[in-house]
């Protein structure tokens, strides 16, 4: 059973395997090699393979390409058009099919071999304010506009993004920084957008299901205003006016904050601001794209290392392999700490030991399942080199 993917989507997905140089693998009718996508366009996709296939001479030479995104295993059909050395030209595809079924078979090994597991310690808590959102995001947001994770490249894309509709934009990272005034406090507080259309006229913000955004209503202005200041009732209109009184004399005709969430804390704030000059509101397609930026941003510097202060020292713990393939494993549970430990869509770091070789991988937990008396947890490998790959597939598959 498999789904294929919308046109945009498969742009995302072979734009992200290029600008992260992830390992496809290219089976043609008489060998199976691998190789990184180099460079793409609608028709074309320029690869660098690991070794030649042995029909590579074969004119339009067929192939099947497999490689592994956001949990699954993914495929589509393709040919050879040219090559010259380890570089060679596929025909890009008109659809990707998302395989939920698994490329191999497990090899039940019932016990014969250990596994050592390499858990997170305690969560440190980190010094960023806390917000009433709670966002932790595993995979990348989908955006055709960013394909790339470095958080240098997307910063630069959205700023020059940003330069074409509004005056002023500025990502103020929260750490070593406290909010300076009351709509920061708000956006951090609510953990959703802070958007005055105009700053001449009493807040007026859209609202229903024709907004796909996570925005301040009036309400939430009005209830921590009662929260921060203790302002009573006769007095909440008169307190908010004065907040527009001071952007409109500073300039700022229209103007949006954006928290960007990790975890239960905002750790930046996004600043959008159109001043007198444009007299022209930020605009909610600007909003939106904000938002998606936001989590994209998230992603960035969580898988950058951005938030490493928060992992206390890792857990080693050593169990014993239940079933393996080259796509992943599962293990046999030996006691409560797997069960207090493992959640769902948790990456893990993982040594695989066979006689004579160590390998080390990165793995998805995706499964529990009960079998017996015993518990066995399902994992995907999510990282694995090609000769540990091959040693798995030769060893366990093609034995």
């Amino acid at each position: 059973m498999s789904d294929s993917l919308s046109r945009i989507e498969k742009i995302f997905v072979l734009t992200f395997l290029k600008n992260n140089k992830v390992t496809i693998e290219i089976k043609t009718p008489k060998s199976i090699t691998h190789a990184i996508i180099t460079d793409l366009n609608n028709n074309e996709i320029l690869i660098e393979l690991d070794t030649l296939p042995l029909d590579i001479k074969e004119y339009k030479l067929p192939c099947e390409v497999f490689f592994y995104f956001q949990d699954n295993y993914h495929a589509f059909n393709s040919s050879f058009i040219k090559y010259q050395g380890k570089t060679a030209v596929i025909k890009n595809p008109e659809g990707v099919a998302k395989n939920l079924k698994r490329k191999h078979d497990r090899v039940v090994v019932d016990g014969q071999y250990k596994v050592n597991l390499f858990l997170e310690g305690p969560i440190i808590p980190l010094d960023y304010p806390k917000t009433s959102i709670y966002y932790n995001p595993e995979r990348p947001p989908i955006n055709a506009d960013f394909t790339d994770i470095k958080i240098t490249d997307i910063l630069a894309k959205f700023n020059k993004k940003m330069e074409s509709f509004v005056t002023t934009n500025k990502i103020q990272m929260m750490r070593n920084y406290t909010a300076k005034n009351f709509i920061e406090k708000l956006a951090i507080d609510t953990g959703k957008i802070v958007f005055i259309p105009n700053t001449a006229t009493e807040l007026n913000i859209k609202t229903g299901d024709d907004i796909p955004i996570n925005i301040c209503r009036k309400n939430d202005w009005i209830d921590f205003e009662k929260k921060l200041n203790n302002t009573q009732d006769t007095y909440i209109n008169k307190a908010l006016s004065t907040y527009m009184v001071e952007l409109k004399e500073k300039g700022v005709f229209s103007i949006a904050v954006v928290p960007v969430i990790y975890r239960e804390y905002v750790v930046a704030l996004i600043t959008l601001v159109n001043d007198y000059k444009k007299a022209k509101l930020v605009d909610y397609s600007i909003l939106k794209y904000t938002e998606q930026f936001s989590k994209i941003m998230t992603y960035s510097l969580k898988h950058g290392g951005y938030f490493k202060a928060e992992i206390g020292n890792k857990i080693e713990h050593e169990t014993k392999m239940f079933d393996i393939s080259p796509g992943g494993l599962s293990i046999l549970s030996d006691g409560p700490l797997l069960e207090e430990k493992l959640t769902i869509d948790d990456n893990i770091e993982m040594e695989l030991n066979f006689e004579n070789k160590k390998i080390s991988v990165l793995s998805k937990y995706v499964r529990k399942q009960e079998k017996l008396l015993n518990l066995i947890y399902g994992f995907m490998f999510i990282n694995i080199s090609i000769e540990d790959y091959s040693f798995i597939e030769n060893r366990f598959i093609k034995k």
